[in-house]
Order: structure tokens, then C-alpha cells, then sequence
């Protein structure tokens, strides 16, 4: 699944609206054979109620302007804010996200920009 299944287009979350029953749609396609994966990339949609982007910012996980301020632009979510992952610490936070999951039902995530492991 691409971003529409998130809530207003935040990764690691799910729309319980648009998909009320995630469990029984990753059951039916696991009968056929098939996994739910859910697609995230690491641009962060600036958004002051949006935990993931509130502890990003607070921790100092964003990419940085020269002037210290946080470097963004306009992504899928709209403006994004972007993991800085050449630090060690916030690749390992990053990937954390992944293995707890968030809110998704998925089978598995899929870091759409190829990037989110330890080695990544």
C-alpha cells in the first residue's frame, strides 16, 4: 500500500476510516499467497500533532540547513521535513520505526527510497 493508507499521509500510522478492517484485508491476502506491505519513505511531514515528526525535530534527527534551521520541502505528505541518516543514531531510531511497526497491520514496511537499516 502506498501512502493513502496512512492518516492525513503520516508514515508508521494507519486510516482506520479509509481501511476499517487492516487485519481481515491482510488475512484475505495472505490466503491467496500474498503479503501486505506498506510503503514509507524517510521525508517527514512537518506537523507540529504528528509524534513521529515532534520527536524527530526535538531529538535532532533532521537534515539541517547552514543557518542550524531544519531543511524542508514539499513531498508526498506535503512539507516534509528529511531523517538526516548519515548519523548512526538516527538510522538506528529510523529502523526501530520499522521493527515495532507504528499502527500497521502489514506483513512487512518498504522503505520506498531504499534506505533505513543499520548498513543503509
Amino acid at each position: 500500500l502506498d501512502i493513502e493508507h496512512t492518516v492525513g499521509k503520516r508514515y508508521f500510522t494507519w486510516d482506520r476510516e479509509r481501511f476499517p478492517q487492516p487485519e481481515a484485508m491482510a488475512a484475505t491476502l495472505a490466503r491467496k499467497g500474498r503479503q501486505l506491505v506498506a510503503i514509507s519513505d524517510p521525508h517527514v511531514k512537518v506537523d507540529e500533532e504528528y509524534p513521529l515528526y515532534v520527536q524527530a525535530a526535538a531529538r535532532g534527527y533532521l537534515v539541517r540547513r547552514s543557518d542550524g534551521s531544519a531543511y524542508t520541502g514539499e513531498c508526498w505528505p506535503g512539507q516534509s521535513a528529511y531523517l538526516d541518516l548519515l548519523q548512526p543514531e538516527v538510522r538506528r531510531w529510523y529502523s526501530d520505526l520499522y521493527a515495532r511497526g507504528g499502527e500497521l497491520p502489514a506483513a512487512a514496511a518498504h522503505d520506498d527510497a531504499g534506505v533505513g537499516g543499520e548498513e543503509g
